[in-house]
C-alpha cells in the first residue's frame, strides 16, 4: 500500500515537473493554451490512477445469475402467496358453510379443500363434513359453492 502510495506520488510529481518544463518552452499564445489543456488533463489522469484500479478490484455483477436467482426467488414467494390466499380461502369456506349450518340447525365440523381456478385463484374442490348426510344443506352446496354430490364427503359418527 505505501509502494504504491509512493509510486503514485512520484509519477504526479514528474509529470507536474515534465509539464512546468514544457509549458516554459513554449512561447505565449494558442500552442501555450493548448499545451496547458492537455497538461491539466494529463495531470488529471495521473491524479485519478488510483481511483481507476479501485475500479479494477471491485466484484464484478454476474446478471444472468442475478437474474436466475431474482426469477427463482420471485416463483417461492409467489407459491408461498398461493399457498397463504388457498389456506384463507378455505378458512373462509368453512366459515360460510358454518353459518349455512347453523340456519339449518346443524352443527357439524367441516374441512374444505380448494383447487386453482382457472382463471387464478383457488375454487372449492371438496368438503368433507363430519356429520350424517343432509339433504338442504347438501343441495345448497351444490348451488352455492358448486360443489356436487361427487364433491361432498359425509363422515356419519
Amino acid at each position: 500500500m505505501i509502494d504504491s502510495l509512493r509510486q503514485w506520488l512520484v509519477s504526479l510529481t514528474a509529470a507536474a515537473i515534465f509539464l512546468g518544463a514544457a509549458e516554459s518552452l513554449v512561447s505565449q499564445g494558442g500552442v501555450r493554451r493548448v499545451l496547458r489543456l492537455a497538461g491539466g488533463l494529463v495531470l488529471l489522469l495521473v491524479l485519478l490512477r488510483p481511483v481507476t484500479g479501485l475500479l479494477s478490484q471491485l466484484p464484478r455483477l454476474d446478471l444472468p445469475d442475478w437474474r436466475a436467482e431474482t426469477a427463482q426467488r420471485e416463483a417461492e414467494l409467489r407459491q408461498d402467496q398461493e399457498t397463504a390466499l388457498e389456506g384463507f380461502i378455505e378458512g373462509e369456506l368453512q366459515s360460510y358453510i358454518w353459518d349455512k349450518e347453523q340456519s339449518l340447525g346443524l352443527a357439524y365440523p367441516v374441512s374444505v379443500s380448494t383447487r386453482p381456478g382457472a382463471g387464478g385463484g383457488s375454487v372449492p374442490d371438496r368438503v368433507s363434513i363430519d356429520g350424517p348426510f343432509h339433504q338442504e344443506l347438501s343441495d345448497w352446496l351444490t348451488t352455492e359453492l358448486g360443489l356436487g354430490p361427487e364433491s361432498q364427503i359425509w363422515r356419519e359418527e
